[in-house]
């Protein structure tokens, strides 16, 4: 990626577009059910790929580069994608077995490290403890966060 800002011929609109297709995608597979402190390493790297593409000095800040081309931090971008997974979770009949597994851990509630128990501060943060995610449209639901 970081050749793609040295090349002329080479659009800013076909890097960005080339790292949305090669390279976030690997940074993000997965974000509806893990979070660790690789985030914040995933974070800077995004962001420094992007002073590349843009030929920003590094000393730029953070808010600026990512407002330039229009993107959300990464861990934005998790948050949303474990509410529209739990989302749907809650929204499988009750025979499912992911379904089950989420209502069992609801009904235990005593590790805090849970993906479950994330997705519960998550949802203390935005004040939606008491909403019921079945009552919910997707629609609606993408417009929460």
């Amino acid at each position: 990626m970081y050749s793609f800002s040295s090349f002329h011929r080479v659009s800013l609109k076909s890097a960005i577009r080339a790292y949305c297709m090669l390279v976030k995608p690997k940074l993000t597979y997965g974000f509806e059910l893990w979070y660790d402190k690789r985030v914040n390493k995933f974070e800077s790297f995004q962001r420094e790929v992007v002073k590349k593409l843009l030929r920003l000095p590094t000393t730029t800040t953070n808010e600026a580069v990512l407002g330039e081309i229009g993107w959300y931090e990464i861990i934005y971008q998790a948050d949303i994608a474990r509410l529209m997974f739990y989302h749907s979770l809650m929204n499988k009949d009750t025979s499912n077995i992911c379904k089950k597994v989420i209502m069992n851990q609801l009904q235990q509630n005593d590790n805090p490290k849970t993906w479950i128990s994330m997705v519960q501060r998550l949802l203390c943060k935005l004040n939606l403890q008491y909403q019921d995610v079945n009552l919910i449209s997707v629609k609606n639901w993408k417009k929460v966060y």
